[in-house]
């Protein structure tokens, strides 16, 4: 894990988006991480674009579309913060020119509910909840050093939006 971060906060450095207080937010998730000693993290297949714009529900079975962000094997942080943060970003944000997930929290208390929501993944999938409360940081990322196809605007993605991704990389439930 703090290997895949290491790289792409190499990224981050490489594109001019490594500034001081990004810098520190890596640090600081790096140090959390180190904290929780040995944790072993299944992989999965990952959709990379898992949220609800991409499910199609018909006579009780669920379709997942648009796979071009798919991975065989990765981990499956991005996609869980997909479906718990652009639902909320896109439907909140909406008929505003600006979202944050503080200011969606404050209205809203939004923060609980995912905590619980994580537990409910930890308790499923036997990820420890202690790794999945850095999913904020850990998401964000990976959403802003994907590798986009030329043709694919990466702000069209909630969490790639800077005020977004600054959000992200310094929120925990």
């Amino acid at each position: 894990m703090i290997d895949v971060i290491e790289s792409q906060k190499e990224k981050l450095n490489d594109k001019g988006e490594l500034c001081e207080d990004l810098q520190r937010e890596i640090t600081r998730a790096i140090e959390q991480i180190k904290e929780l000693g040995d944790i072993t993290i299944p992989k999965c297949a990952v959709h990379g674009d898992y949220d609800s714009g991409n499910l199609l529900f018909n006579n009780g079975n669920i379709m997942l579309l648009d796979f071009e962000h798919f991975q065989v094997e990765g981990l499956p942080f991005l996609d869980l913060a997909n479906v718990i943060f652009n639902l909320l970003l896109i439907t909140y944000g909406h008929t505003r020119k600006s979202v944050s997930l503080s200011e969606i929290d404050s209205k809203y208390k939004v923060n609980r509910y995912i905590y619980e929501w994580l537990k409910l993944y930890s308790e499923l999938s036997g990820i420890p909840i202690a790794i999945l409360k850095l999913i904020g940081p850990i998401a964000a990322l990976e959403q802003r050093t994907i590798e986009y196809p030329r043709y694919r605007d990466p702000n069209t993605y909630p969490m790639f939006r800077k005020p977004i991704f600054e959000d992200l990389i310094t929120w925990r439930p």
